[in-house]
């Protein structure tokens, strides 16, 4: 009986959030109509009421070109504040920033639905399967297009779920990471693991669909990746992501790179590499924990390197390059893979690393 009040209280829950998405999206749409539509149209053409005398001409959102060109942080710049040389004038000072944001992501859902349409039309039946897939189980979270559902963006902040269209996606989500998070799932994030429901050709499916459809990727390097890679043998993808060798053919010393770790990477990444160091108290996001399992998925040499080197945005994880030359970062990478990574090789004892500390300071 208790359960089941419970369980009521969700659904109650769930279905006075979802109904509150729904009145936002009507909002949003009601402020294209009144603000924009003279313009742009009521379809997003750029034929608008308004037009026979604009040069340029507004821009037509259906155009092809312009679906890939807008993402949604340029489109909130140019709302607030207007693009120079053409009629679109700044909205900030009539608009608050919610709205303009809420207005980017209605003019985009709609982007994106044009563009989704097109491309599922064109798409193999393996694909389209993996469509299936992907509405069924994953755009009540990520969105039906991608973008991060709207409920769970506003419920669940910074730690929302993935936005495939975001450039920071494109850039660092190859496929075997993909892959390996659908499988496995992302342990203290609200992604669960697929492996149970999922086989691994409906598992690369679904993957293969989300980057061709909803993040772009050329369905011709999609499909070479795929058959490079047989789904029945997607295990073995994870084996080729960690075997990979560091940039410009380096070879990294681990000892060398042990020493490194323990003057520059203790104090905020600790002794043990799971990112409880003695600074890492007053340090958010918290530094990496290297030996946690969705990092030892994720992380291979190369982009320990790329991390060392250029720093993460967002964190205060600095760019090491300004300090260290890219041998010793070579080496410090090669320490933290082969110590924590893969965790074959002799870490820091407890004494030297505090020892080293007290030196330095």
């Amino acid at each position: 009986m208790g359960n089941k009040k419970y369980l009521m209280a969700f659904v109650g829950f769930a279905f006075a959030l979802m109904n509150g998405v729904q009145a936002a999206e009507g909002q949003f749409e009601v402020l294209y109509a009144k603000n924009c539509a003279v313009c742009h149209g009521i379809k997003g053409d750029g034929k608008g009421s308004g037009v026979s005398n604009v040069v340029p001409p507004p821009v037509d959102f259906t155009r092809p070109d312009v679906i890939v060109d807008l993402n949604r942080n340029r489109m909130i710049e140019s709302i607030a504040n207007g693009r120079q040389g053409t009629a679109m004038q700044a909205w900030r000072d009539r608009l608050s920033a919610k709205e303009i944001e809420g207005l980017a992501d209605y003019i985009q859902s709609d982007l994106m639905r044009i563009q989704l349409s097109r491309t599922v039309m064109q798409l193999p039946q393996r694909l389209k399967q993996g469509e299936k897939i992907y509405q069924q189980n994953c755009s009540v979270c990520h969105g039906d297009y991608g973008q991060t559902g709207v409920w769970t963006r506003s419920s669940m902040g910074k730690s929302a779920p993935r936005n495939f269209t975001a450039d920071a996606s494109k850039s660092k989500l190859d496929r075997s990471r993909m892959i390996d998070a659908v499988t496995h799932g992302k342990p203290g994030t609200a992604m669960m693991p697929y492996s149970s429901r999922l086989s691994p050709e409906q598992l690369g499916n679904v993957v293969d669909y989300i980057r061709v459809a909803l993040m772009g990727f050329p369905l011709e390097q999609i499909e070479k990746e795929a058959t490079q890679t047989p789904q029945a043998e997607i295990g073995s993808e994870q084996v080729a992501f960690r075997a990979k060798s560091l940039p410009d053919n380096l070879l990294g010393n681990p000892q060398e790179g042990r020493k490194l770790f323990v003057r520059n990477c203790v104090p905020c990444h600790g002794v043990k590499g799971d990112g409880d160091g003695p600074r890492a108290y007053f340090i958010t996001p918290k530094p990496r924990n290297f030996v946690s399992e969705d990092t030892r998925r994720a992380l291979n040499r190369p982009k320990i390197f790329n991390a060392v080197s250029n720093g993460l945005q967002g964190s205060v994880m600095p760019a090491w390059s300004k300090v260290l030359n890219n041998q010793e970062i070579a080496n410090v990478s090669e320490y933290v893979f082969r110590a924590f990574i893969v965790g074959d090789y002799k870490g820091v004892s407890q004494q030297e690393p505090n020892e080293a500390i007290e030196k330095k300071n």
